[in-house]
C-alpha cells in the first residue's frame, strides 16, 4: 500500500532530522571538549583524526541547514524549486560518504592493534574498509549528477550500496573488536570486568550506527516517494561521531570501575593478590613455585601472551602494567 506524500513526511521529516542532528552535534561538542581535556596523552595522530572527523561533521550540519532553509524559507510554495536537488544537498552527501569510511578506518586501525600484529582478520577488515571507500566515492559521484528529487530514483543503487556497505562493515568491525577483547581475558577478575565493559561499549555503539544505516535502506525501499529516509540521513554522521567519541571517553571510567572492583580481590588460581586500597600504586603479590607471566591489563588481545611494549589501543594514554617473570614468592609495586 502506497504512502501518501505530504509535507509532514517530506520536508517536515527533513526539518525534524535537522533539529535532532543539531542536538546530537551539541552533545558531540561536549564530548570533544571532554576528550581533549582528559586525554592529553593520546597520540597527535589520533587527536588530529578526531578533529578532522569533527570538522567534517560540522560542515555537514552547515550544509544541511542551508538546504532546509532553501526549501522551507527561501523557496516555500515554489513547486519547481522544491523539486530541485540543491547543491548543498550534494555536498553534504559527498562529505557523509567521506566521513563514514573515515571513522570505520579508525576502528580498523584499532582492530589491527588489538590483534597484536596478526594479519588475517585485520586484513579482511582492511579490504572491507577499502571497498567501503570505493563504494562511498562512487555513490558520491553518482549523487552529484542528480538534478531533482525525482532523479534520486535513478541513482537509488548509490543509496542502497553505500548504506548497506556501511551496515555490513559496522557489524564486521564490532564483531572483530569483541573477538579480540574476548581473547584478551585472563585469570584476573578486574581485567575481565574491564574487558566486559569494553565489549558492551563496542556492541552498543556498533548496533546504533548499523541500525540507523539499515533503517535508511529499509525506509527508502518501502517509502521511496517521501523524505523520511533523508531525515535519518541527517542523523547518521552525528551517531558515528558520538559513538566514536563515547568509546574514547569511556576509557578512564571503565578503568576506574575495574580498579574499584580489584580492591581486595584474590585470584582463585595462581596465588595472585591485588590490593588497591591504598592511595598509592596498586600492590600486587604473586606466589608461584614456577616462573609465571603476570600481566594485569592484557588489552592487546593476544590470548595469554600479551605484549606491553606498545600502548593499548583502548587505553592509549594510561600506563600499562609491565610484564614480570617471578620465581617463588615475590612482591611488586607498579603504577596501573
Amino acid at each position: 500500500m502506497a504512502v501518501a506524500v505530504t509535507m509532514d513526511n517530506t520536508f517536515g521529516a527533513t526539518f525534524i532530522g535537522l533539529v535532532a542532528s543539531a542536538i546530537l552535534f551539541g552533545i558531540s561538542n561536549l564530548q570533544l571538549y571532554y576528550y581533549y581535556n582528559r586525554y592529553e596523552n593520546d597520540s597527535r595522530s589520533l587527536k588530529a583524526a578526531v578533529a578532522f572527523v569533527w570538522i567534517l561533521d560540522a560542515l555537514i550540519l552547515g550544509f544541511n541547514c542551508h538546504a532546509v532553509y532553501y526549501y522551507l524559507v527561501s523557496n516555500w510554495g515554489d513547486p519547481v524549486a522544491l523539486d530541485n536537488f540543491i547543491w548543498s544537498m550534494k555536498v553534504q552527501n559527498f562529505l557523509t560518504d567521506i566521513m563514514l569510511p573515515t571513522v570505520q578506518t579508525l576502528y580498523a586501525i584499532r582492530i589491527y592493534r588489538l590483534s597484536g600484529g596478526r594479519k588475517f582478520i585485520p586484513g579482511i577488515v582492511g579490504v572491507a574498509v577499502v571497498a567501503a571507500w570505493g563504494v562511498a566515492l562512487a555513490a558520491g559521484v553518482q549523487v552529484a549528477k542528480i538534478k531533482t528529487f525525482s532523479g534520486v530514483h535513478d541513482a537509488r543503487w548509490a543509496l542502497y550500496a553505500s548504506f548497506s556497505t556501511a551496515t555490513a562493515i559496522d557489524i564486521l568491525l564490532s564483531t572483530c573488536m569483541c573477538y579480540y577483547l574476548q581473547m584478551g581475558k585472563s585469570m584476573f577478575k578486574p581485567t575481565n570486568s574491564m574487558l566486559n565493559m569494553l565489549i558492551f561499549w563496542v556492541l552498543s555503539t556498533g548496533l546504533l550506527t548499523s541500525a540507523c544505516s539499515l533503517a535508511i535502506v529499509l525506509i527508502y525501499a518501502i517509502m521511496p516517494n517521501n523524505l523520511i529516509y533523508l531525515g535519518l540521513d541527517f542523523l547518521i554522521t552525528k551517531l558515528y561521531m558520538n559513538s566514536f567519541l563515547a568509546m574514547l571517553n569511556a576509557r578512564k571510567s571503565i578503568r576506574k570501575r575495574a580498579e574499584n572492583s580489584s580492591r581486595g580481590v584474590t585470584s582463585s588460581s595462581g596465588g595472585v593478590h591485588i590490593d588497591s586500597r591504598s592511595r598509592g600504586p596498586i600492590s600486587i603479590t604473586v606466589t608461584q613455585d614456577k616462573y609465571r607471566d603476570v600481566d594485569v591489563i592484557p588489552l592487546h588481545g593476544r590470548g595469554h601472551s600479551h605484549s606491553t611494549t606498545d600502548p593499548s589501543p583502548i587505553e592509549a594514554d594510561d600506563k600499562v602494567m609491565p610484564r614480570f617473570k617471578v620465581p617463588g614468592a615475590a612482591h611488586f609495586r607498579a603504577d596501573v
